[in-house]
């Protein structure tokens, strides 16, 4: 019987060990098309180009949970430029190389407290099970 899956299903490793208190992990995958149309065609050809990823994660501000990713972004000197993720549902998961590219800080009033970060995978994925 063919299986849905749900938010709860979904979890992130950060440098392989989980990232507490994540709300919201995407991905999205981009390949370029290039134009190899020549001068005797009367309709346009694409072949695929490079391929890239890139997405987002939300962690609530729980005890110290999100510090290592905001270190992450910020480079405070102790951390390599390139982020080890790994975005897990249920038994399936990517897992990739990245450069955490920004960080914001949320309050609001009557809210938890949240970070949002995005990245860019840098090269291809590590592994993955789909």
């Amino acid at each position: 019987m063919a299986k849905y899956y749900a938010g709860q299903d979904g979890s992130v490793e950060l440098g392989g060990a989980p990232v507490a208190k994540v709300v919201q992990w995407s991905l999205t995958a981009n390949t370029d098309a290039l134009e190899v149309t020549t001068l005797d065609q009367d309709v346009r050809e694409f072949t695929t180009g490079i391929r890239t990823a890139s997405g987002a994660l939300t962690v609530l501000y729980y005890d110290d949970a999100p510090v290592k990713l905001l270190n992450q972004v910020n480079q405070d000197g102790n951390t390599s430029p390139l982020a080890s993720l790994k975005l897990k549902f249920d038994t399936k998961f990517l897992e990739f190389d990245a450069v955490l590219t920004s960080a914001e800080l949320s309050c609001v009033v009557g809210e938890i407290m949240r970070v949002n970060v995005s990245y860019t995978m840098s090269g291809d994925f590590v592994s993955k099970s789909l």
